[in-house]
């Protein structure tokens, strides 16, 4: 009997071992298969990250270019108004001194105005005047 509980206390003692092996050898294959998959993500993540990153300098360049055309805009547009605002004088000067009246008490148009031709082009017309050459 007690040989008998020999080997059977032997086979246990076996099979206890083979089991802790092949627990070990699971948790071994669970914890590489772990780490590939944190390793994939990681991959993955940068990946996207560097994706993003383009699309960001992208965006940033885009934004850049559309400042520079709203600035460029801006300046024609105060550009336009100064213009504006001398034509709009020198019209107002050009009608004070047709209205003002001569020393012989007629009204009229100035000396130093030439008459236009009729069939000019916007070249060949001569510029205007500024209107403190008229007073010479």
């Amino acid at each position: 009997r007690s040989k008998v509980d020999k080997q059977t206390n032997k086979t246990k003692t076996n099979k206890q071992t083979n089991d802790k092996q092949t627990d070990k050898e699971k948790k071994w294959d669970i914890h590489n298969y772990l780490i590939s998959e944190l390793d994939e993500v990681k991959k993955n993540r940068d990946k996207q990250l560097a994706v993003k990153d383009k699309q960001l300098e992208n965006k940033d360049s885009q934004i850049a270019q559309m400042q520079n055309l709203l600035d460029q805009q801006q300046r024609l547009a105060l550009q336009d108004k100064k213009l504006l605002e001398e034509y709009k004088a020198e019209i107002k000067d050009l009608k004070a001194l047709t209205m003002a009246p001569h020393d012989d008490g007629e009204k009229g148009v100035t000396s130093d105005k030439q008459p236009e031709p009729e069939n000019s082009t916007p070249d060949s017309q001569p510029k205007p005047k500024k209107w403190w050459r008229f007073g010479k």
